[in-house]
């Protein structure tokens, strides 16, 4: 893998299933990908978050990072993006992030400037 690009996508789906857990929506499309009870979910969602696997030892094996979400996402916070930026460059793997002001999920998100730095990253790291 050259590079990760990721606008809005959750890190860390554990913290992902507690912030989402008063959607009733988001809860049903997290029952549905994540099968088990409570318990299971979440030790699920511990195995499949990249967060889970930032660490020293296999910095070398990770690629860099394109990371973005907006201020008023309703589906995935902002700390998603935050955390994840700091785990990463806490142990040297490249990162790049981009917190949209006013952005939601989707809607308002994506602007000319948002998509110019996405090509950036992805001219520096695919060309």
């Amino acid at each position: 893998m050259s590079c990760v690009v990721s606008c809005f996508g959750p890190c860390d789906l554990d913290s992902w299933i507690e912030f989402n857990r008063p959607n009733p929506d988001c809860t049903a499309n997290i029952a549905a990908l994540l099968a088990g009870n409570d318990e299971e979910r979440h030790e699920t969602a511990r195995a499949v978050s990249a967060f889970t696997y930032v660490s020293a030892e296999h910095a070398d094996e990770i690629p860099p990072f394109f990371l973005s979400v907006g201020t008023n996402d309703p589906l995935v916070e902002r700390s998603q993006v935050t955390r994840m930026t700091d785990a990463l460059s806490g142990v040297g793997v490249e990162v790049e992030s981009v917190i949209v002001d006013e952005a939601v999920h989707e809607a308002n998100f994506w602007s000319q400037a948002v998509l110019d730095r996405v090509w950036d990253f992805l001219d520096r790291h695919l060309n």
